[in-house]
């Protein structure tokens, strides 16, 4: 599975298109007269060649290509408009990542095999947040991306920003923080203060705002409102986990159509899509069907209850079934 993104710092008109998990961001602002520039220098130079004898006209062509291709670079970064077009590839074999949640730095040895290593509290929530020793403890012990998770927050911006920021200091790659309130206003304000706080220091890390499938039941936002806003906001993934960890799974109150519906538009967005809560084995085939990027869990690998202890032959089992 792959994503090619070209992102553009200007103000272009972006258009996006999509393919499955292919966006492409392509800029139209003035591209055909940077193009028509540049095809007018190309003539330029081939004109030159047609005046030349043979040998000479090949040298010429063979150094005008990479003269071109700079010309070209040159073309769209302009000092103006200046575009920043970065092509990756994330190869994740078709793949969902797995993504599991030890509770210490000690329980995390026995889910290093996991895709990604989540350092949270369960005692604290459904998105506690542990200590940040404990966080940069378990990221001198794996190569592989390292989560935290900062809390299960009401309207406070500020205190999420400092914990937050907190968390990408102590080595988080991704920074996962719970809305725990409703309103479009506040949850654009929030997301933008969490965004700002980790991007400020550290562009290239991983923003995750997430929600509540029982949102109804704690008066949170709903995740299909809270999915855009954290788009314009600037975040990189939309989580969906559960609030009450009353033995009620994320399938319990969203079903299969209402997830793929998430995670599409997600994708439309710009977003990466997480689902956790309570999930279970049974629940992988269709979480396979429904495709987002990313897949928590604890209780799962814990042998049912998230209060006890990660087992690595349930990580290992649980990652032979995504694959």
């Amino acid at each position: 599975m792959f994503a090619i993104q070209c992102f553009i710092l200007s103000n272009s008109n972006v258009s996006l298109l999509f393919c499955d998990r292919v966006i492409v961001r392509t800029v139209s602002h003035r591209v055909s007269t940077r193009v028509a520039s540049c095809l007018l220098t190309v003539a330029g130079i081939w004109h030159r060649v047609s005046e030349i004898d043979s040998a000479r006209a090949f040298v010429c062509v063979v150094c005008a290509i990479p003269l071109c291709a700079v010309l070209l670079v040159t073309v769209f970064a302009s000092r103006r408009e200046w575009i920043i077009i970065t092509n990756y590839i994330e190869y994740h074999n078709l793949n969902m990542d797995l993504l599991v949640s030890p509770a210490s730095a000690e329980e995390a040895k026995y889910a290093l095999s996991a895709d990604i290593i989540d350092v949270k509290k369960p005692s604290e929530g459904s998105l506690g947040a542990n200590f940040p020793w404990v966080i940069a403890a378990i990221k001198d012990m794996t190569d592989k991306p390292v989560s935290a998770a900062i809390g299960d927050y009401a309207f406070l911006p500020g205190g999420a920003s400092q914990g937050a920021f907190g968390a990408a200091c102590a080595g988080a790659d991704y920074v996962k923080v719970g809305l725990m309130f409703d309103g479009d206003e506040k949850a654009l304000e929030f997301i933008q203060a969490v965004t700002r706080a980790v991007k400020w220091k550290f562009p290239e890390k991983t923003v995750v705002i997430a929600t509540y499938a029982d949102y109804g039941r704690v008066d949170s936002i709903s995740p299909f409102d809270m999915a855009p806003i954290a788009a314009k906001a600037g975040a990189d993934v939309a989580m969906i986990d559960t609030a009450i960890k009353d033995g009620k799974s994320l399938f319990d109150h969203l079903n299969e159509a209402e997830l793929t519906e998430f995670t599409s538009k997600n994708r439309a967005l710009g977003l990466r899509t997480a689902l956790a809560g309570s999930l279970k084995f049974d629940d992988l085939p269709v979480l396979k069907r429904i495709n987002p990027e990313i897949i928590g869990v604890r209780g799962m690998v814990c042998g049912g209850d998230r209060s006890n202890a990660i087992r690595e032959e349930l990580v290992q089992k649980a990652i032979a079934m995504v694959r």
